[in-house]
């Protein structure tokens, strides 16, 4: 399957790096990347996948070339006519994130610990169970549970 939601990432009209996005994606930042990113607006971006694997994500990048989305000039790339209109039709069919800078503040894997480790914390506190197995072996999640529940037995 060709990732045509990296299109969204490219223009018409101005060529773009394929490794700034790579960069800003995956929070590697340098000088140049945080300029380039500035200039072709990707800042927003930043650390939004920060698992992303290199050779997947050129091979994405060589796919979208081959299948004339993307047209490489120079080692910058441009948005062919073809690639808009396929852009356009994903657009149509899919959600595309309004506001990529929330991924900068939130680290939702550890959010996903959290709310794992609080249902359970909770549950087993309403059986009045203080010994039980912990769900999450995340240290931080549970150091955040602690905290919460710390904080909420000095209100009472």
């Amino acid at each position: 399957m060709v990732e045509l939601r990296l299109l969204d990432f490219f223009s018409i009209d101005q060529p773009r790096r394929q490794a700034v996005l790579r960069q800003i994606l995956k929070n590697k930042v340098t000088s140049s990347s945080i300029y380039w990113g500035l200039r072709y607006n990707y800042l927003s971006y930043l650390n939004v996948f920060p698992e992303l694997d290199e050779k997947n994500y050129d091979r994405a990048i060589a796919q979208l070339i081959e299948e004339n989305y993307l047209s490489k000039k120079d080692n910058k790339l441009l948005l062919t006519i073809k690639g808009q209109h396929a852009l356009d039709e994903f657009k149509q069919q899919h959600y595309f994130i309004d506001k990529p800078q929330l991924f900068n503040k939130y680290d939702l894997k550890l959010w996903k610990e959290i709310l794992r480790l609080m249902i359970q914390v909770l549950s087993e506190l309403s059986f009045e169970n203080r010994r039980y197995y912990v769900v999450s072996q995340n240290l931080k999640a549970q150091f955040y549970i602690k905290k919460w529940l710390y904080q909420e037995k000095r209100k009472y």
